[in-house]
């Protein structure tokens, strides 16, 4: 059954028994799932006011209690996410959920230490789709890529076969995980696969058109990209986008969709409070208002102190010319060791132009050779800024290199770790 589908069902139930505080918590669950699938966030705001229904219907309705940190960490209300989560955790301590969804709030917070302790009991209590996918994320941000890639395999092969959609999200962030190595081989295979399941799912669209534009075949990702902010228009795609059009010589359109990367995240900001970071990264890059851009990354790092957000402030900084503020910032995103080509992109500009030659030289080869099609324009400016140092670039990995599942095809034991040992 879709998203959509169950949507439709919870809501033709309520229509008998509008008050009834289980049904409401069902119907919030639903809309939850659609914005996962359609990832268009203004399903938090009705996900949120079904749930506060259930509750009013009902108060301490433990159902709808336990959905209240899911979908506040979708808000990107993570403080209160946090609080949510060990409340309901106090009432139930032995329900996986509620680990997963205090963890989730704990990454957008910087306490991955504590996001990992959560996510392991999430995975001793009930090895699952769900807790899969929780410790591939906490391995990819502490640099075990291909942990990380083991751990969302799993996570595809638990998925419910009567769920689609979930299936297509775990292999279009298996995609994600293979792109983000460099490797467009396996990356196309596991968008072709996400894409066979729901030929709707916005990561795998997008994912595919990267993949697309990496390997030179500009007009198909193109067409691929328009396909996906039909689906589901956001300011990153669409900068993305108009940034291939330019490539192109469609300089016209590229431009319009340079517009609605603002618009667009105008609009969403004015129903769902998100997206300052896309916003900001996207003016960064683009060299449009640096100090509004630097506000905005400012105001998002007071409530989400994630590597992201740091990466975020320090590019910011650098484009501004606050060059201690950058070094600074940088640090803090990579403080976990994360193999993410543009975090070490963002580190040896910020180190070039703070006159520390030989890092910027090893931050730039760092990032070309975890993944030389990070970016199209960025991945020319490191090749670039390493020719004036006077140092190669690294060439590209093998476009068959496979990586190794170890447990492929078999369930691991509950103790599977959420961070290896290092």
């Amino acid at each position: 059954m879709t998203s959509e589908a169950r949507v439709a069902g919870a809501e033709q139930l309520l229509r008998a028994k509008p008050s009834d505080p289980q049904l409401l918590a069902g119907l919030a669950a639903a809309y939850m799932d659609r914005a996962r699938a359609t990832a268009d966030p203004s399903w938090y705001a009705r996900a949120e006011a079904a749930c506060e229904r259930s509750l009013a219907a009902s108060p301490g309705n433990y159902e709808a209690l336990r959905l209240r940190s899911w979908i506040l960490a979708g808000q990107h209300r993570f403080a209160e996410a946090a609080a949510s989560a060990r409340e309901t955790l106090r009432m139930r301590p032995f329900d996986p959920w509620n680990y997963g969804t205090l963890g989730d709030a704990l990454v957008e917070t910087g306490d991955y230490d504590g996001a990992a302790e959560a996510f392991q009991k999430m995975m001793d209590l009930r090895p699952d789709t769900a807790s899969y996918a929780r410790v591939s994320y906490i391995r990819e941000l502490f640099g075990d890529t291909d942990g990380a890639i083991e751990a969302m395999s799993l996570a595809a092969q638990s998925a419910n076969p009567f769920d689609a959609e979930k299936g297509a999200w775990c292999h279009a962030q298996l995609g994600d995980l293979f792109f983000s190595k460099g490797d467009l081989k396996h990356a196309a295979f596991e968008y072709h696969a996400a894409l066979s399941l729901a030929p709707h799912c916005p990561g795998a669209l997008g994912g595919a058109a990267r993949v697309c534009a990496a390997e030179g075949r500009l007009e198909e990702a193109a067409r691929l990209y328009e396909t996906t902010l039909s689906v589901a228009p956001s300011p990153l795609l669409a900068g993305e986008y108009g940034d291939l059009l330019m490539k192109l010589g469609r300089a016209s359109e590229a431009k319009r969709q340079y517009e609605l990367v603002e618009v667009a995240g105008r609009i969403l900001k004015a129903t769902t409070g998100l997206f300052d970071r896309q916003i900001a990264l996207f003016r960064a890059d683009h060299d449009v208002d640096p100090e509004g851009a630097l506000a905005m990354a400012q105001r998002e790092l007071t409530g989400r102190k994630d590597i992201y957000g740091y990466d975020t402030l320090a590019w910011c900084a650098f484009k501004t010319g606050r060059k201690e503020l950058a070094r600074q910032a940088i640090r803090q995103a990579l403080k976990l060791g994360t193999r993410d080509a543009r975090l070490h992109y963002h580190a040896g500009l910020i180190a070039l132009g703070s006159g520390d030659r030989a890092e910027a030289r090893r931050q730039l080869r760092d990032a070309l050779r975890i993944n030389p099609y990070f970016d199209p324009n960025g991945s020319v400016k490191a090749r670039e800024a390493l020719a004036r140092l006077g140092g190669p670039a690294p060439s590209a990995p093998p476009s068959d290199g496979a990586v190794t599942v170890s447990s492929h095809g078999a369930r691991p034991s509950s103790r599977m770790m959420a961070r290896k040992a290092s």
